[in-house]
């Protein structure tokens, strides 16, 4: 069962599987079969843990023939004098409360008949080469300025008395004593993750076995469309509902794009944030040129609405939503920041909600602190993008900054609590117009929290250098508040 837990590990990592050399999961340019079936097997809610139990069965059934072979080949005998030396030197970890004197570890069993083999000593090191050793000898070429220090030093007697522990001579004996037994358990582990990684060509293949669904008039690569792809919004993309062949109760949000430069934005930006997930949709595949005329696809996460329509059809939202959905957006800004990156697009239009939770979606726009910045939404732009002009840029007011993103989360929070756009009604050379006037701020007299209020004037400073940036945003008191 050791064998067996230890393959069974790897579900426990973020679903997917690295394909195409892209070094991220959950993510595949494949045009045939592709990471998103490693997602979708865990990606419903309330089946997720059934679904990884249901994959780990043939791990585990091949640890148990992995345990077997070894039992078989090497046989079940008591240690070697050395192991048996070790192990019974080894402390408990705690004493019994009431009791002087430490509980007595079992006696080895004996042998079975049947399964004794002959013992075979192997070689040993001398006792100054023990793997004690190990650290003292590598830090021995290591230059004196990182020996010399301190943390340096702690770190290295720390990391000895653990090599010198019993526990740990007794499992570098026991596999001087058995070397074939880690050969078998290292080749097991990689035939284990091998048949796990395979899990998604194995069901495209079941897939194409079954045929297409007869209810189905559109099929595209390897997914039924559900929804015919149409334009929404202010968007040049194309959005539409496919559901995969392996699986029709499943809804996936495709995007379908004409620009290529945009498309690989996208498809980079998923790739820096690992796929998506968290903040985020999570990217399931991505297929350049599908169709054979230039239409690129996006296959992400679906979700139920977006902000913005939410925001239209209930009107202004409670404070409490308000205080929910703004803490999520919030994470999303910060992530990209973390990383360096800017937004430049922070408007309702770009976020969906997904089973309660709001995400972020639309990162074409997405660009490192200092680049030029793609274009912006006037609604949600700072005043000092009022004289935004097209790259290449002539002023250092138009090279990516943080504190644009946070302006524009400051007017999503706006639009959110007043259930309508600020500038709602006012065409967008009339915002910029008045962005650029003197003295000119947000009016938040509407504003009937005040602790919001508090927060969207920490957002809303037209000085850059004044404006909240995102650690301090999520320190206010706005989002401790039920």
């Amino acid at each position: 069962f050791f064998f067996g837990s230890i393959m069974v590990a790897p579900h426990k990592m973020a679903p997917g599987v690295c394909t195409s050399g892209l070094g991220y999961s959950g993510y595949s340019s494949s045009t045939a079969a592709g990471g998103v079936e490693d997602v979708l097997l865990a990606n419903s809610n309330g089946q997720r843990r059934s679904r990884r139990a249901l994959a780990s069965v043939p791990l585990l059934l091949a640890g148990l023939v992995v345990v077997v072979v070894v039992v078989v080949a090497f046989g079940v005998r008591p240690p070697t004098a050395a192991a048996q030396a070790a192990f019974s030197a080894v402390r408990p970890l705690a004493t019994p409360a009431r009791s002087g004197s430490a509980p007595q570890l079992p006696p080895w069993p004996a042998a079975r008949p049947g399964l004794a083999r002959p013992v075979k000593t192997a070689p040993r090191r001398p006792a100054d080469r023990t793997v004690a050793r190990a650290v003292p000898d590598a830090a021995a070429i290591l230059p004196p300025q990182l020996t010399d220090n301190e943390a340096f030093k702690t770190a290295l007697d720390q990391g000895t008395k653990v090599l010198a522990s019993t526990q740990v001579q007794y499992v570098y004996h026991e596999a001087q004593d058995h070397p074939m037994a880690l050969v078998v358990a290292a080749a097991a582990l990689v035939a284990g993750y091998a048949l796990w990684a395979s899990r998604r060509t194995i069901l495209w293949k079941l897939a194409q076995q079954q045929g297409y669904p007869e209810d189905v008039e559109t099929v595209i690569n390897k997914y039924c469309v559900e929804t015919t792809p149409m334009k929404k919004g202010r968007s040049s993309a194309k959005f539409g509902v496919v559901s995969p062949l392996w699986n029709r109760n499943e809804q996936l949000a495709m995007k379908v794009s004409s620009g290529l430069q945009s498309w690989q934005q996208e498809r980079d930006m998923f790739q820096k944030l690992r796929g998506g997930g968290g903040p985020f949709v999570q990217l399931y595949d991505a297929v350049p040129n599908y169709n054979g005329r230039g239409a690129n696809m996006l296959i992400q996460e679906c979700g139920d609405q977006d902000l913005l329509d939410c925001i239209n059809e209930r009107g202004p939202l409670p404070i409490r939503d308000t205080r929910k959905y703004g803490r999520q957006a919030l994470r999303s800004v910060q992530a990209l920041h973390r990383k360096g990156l800017v937004w430049c697009d922070c408007k309702p239009e770009n976020f969906i909600l997904v089973n309660g939770k709001l995400k972020a979606i639309d990162l074409e726009t997405v660009v490192p602190v200092g680049a030029d910045i793609p274009g912006f939404t006037p609604e949600v732009a700072p005043p000092e993008l009022a004289i935004w002009e097209r790259p290449p840029r002539r002023t250092a007011a138009l090279a990516a900054q943080k504190s644009y993103d946070m302006w524009s989360l400051g007017m999503v929070l706006l639009h959110m609590h007043l259930g309508r756009s600020y500038w709602d009604g006012t065409t967008n050379s009339t915002i910029i117009s008045s962005m650029r006037a003197q003295g000119f701020e947000v009016d938040l007299s509407e504003v009937r929290d005040p602790v919001l209020a508090s927060l969207l004037k920490g957002l809303l400073q037209t000085d850059p250098k004044r404006r909240f940036n995102a650690t301090i945003a999520a320190a206010h008191p706005f989002w401790l508040l039920p």
